[in-house]
């Protein structure tokens, strides 16, 4: 690793917005360091780490790894979720009244216990890092952080709902602006600085009405590629951001001015 590259972990780093991520980040001036359980092959400008961030004996053991490797580290961001998929065969209509709400301490656990295991054990790598340059953790919201899901774009072109989102979803996605606002005053006076970057829709697969229904809700009239999102999330990292912290960028494409 150059000396020049500046440290960032990313949890969720196998996911799709993680992995595109670290490889955007590995061809500017970062190391990205991938904290995940889904198996990624260390390449000479990422490395991965496997870690179940709900596990905090787990994190611990990625922090040694790390602390041993890079010393100290310079971002943070937190991909790391569950968001349950349209098409996925698992996935049945459950309407809120049918919601067992079997799989919400997980979803939990993951989004946001899994944010503070992470936070704890490693910002002390970052504190001894700001004497140089400041520290910045981003944590990744979504468009609905700041609106509700608008169960009607599941409807397909025969008028059946075919889905429903999940209200542990919202849940989750509002508490990252949370956790942006509280933490971004709480560590502030260290050069630490927390921001939320929360994207619209990503293109990945999805029924063509689904696709159609969210298009006619995006004023570009098109869905997100991790393009699209992984330099926004670059800004808030570098130090051409350095006097921001405790935001929360929407990179949506309008879909949450209408």
């Amino acid at each position: 690793m150059e000396n020049s590259k500046k440290v960032v972990l990313i949890t969720g780093g196998s996911g799709l917005l993680g992995s595109s991520l670290a490889r955007y980040l590995a061809d500017q001036k970062f190391h990205p360091v991938i904290l995940d359980l889904t198996k990624q092959e260390a390449t000479k400008n990422i490395d991965f780490i496997s870690c179940d961030i709900v596990d905090r004996n787990s994190v611990k053991k990625a922090f040694i790894e790390v602390q041993s490797k890079y010393k100290i580290i310079s971002g943070i961001v937190h991909c790391a979720a569950i968001n349950p998929k349209v098409n996925s065969d698992e996935n049945k209509l459950v309407s809120f009244f049918e919601d067992t709400f079997e799989t919400f301490n997980f979803e939990i656990d993951v989004s946001i216990k899994g944010c503070l295991n992470v936070l704890q054990e490693f910002i002390p790598l970052m504190q001894n890092a700001h004497s140089k340059s400041e520290g910045s953790i981003v944590l990744v919201g979504s468009d609905l952080s700041v609106i509700a899901p608008d169960q009607r774009i599941y409807i397909d072109k025969k008028g059946n709902q075919t889905f429903f989102k999940p209200v542990s979803y919202s849940i989750i996605k509002h508490a990252m602006l949370g956790l942006t606002k509280y933490l971004s005053t709480y560590f502030a006076s260290q050069g630490i600085r927390v921001n939320c970057i929360s994207p619209g829709p990503i293109l990945e697969n999805q029924p063509d009405y689904l696709i159609q229904n969210l298009i006619n809700r995006i004023p570009m009239g098109k869905l997100a590629h991790t393009k699209d999102i992984v330099g926004a999330i670059q800004f808030l990292l570098d130090d051409t951001s350095s006097y921001i912290t405790g935001q929360n960028i929407v990179v949506d494409g309008g879909r949450t001015t209408w």
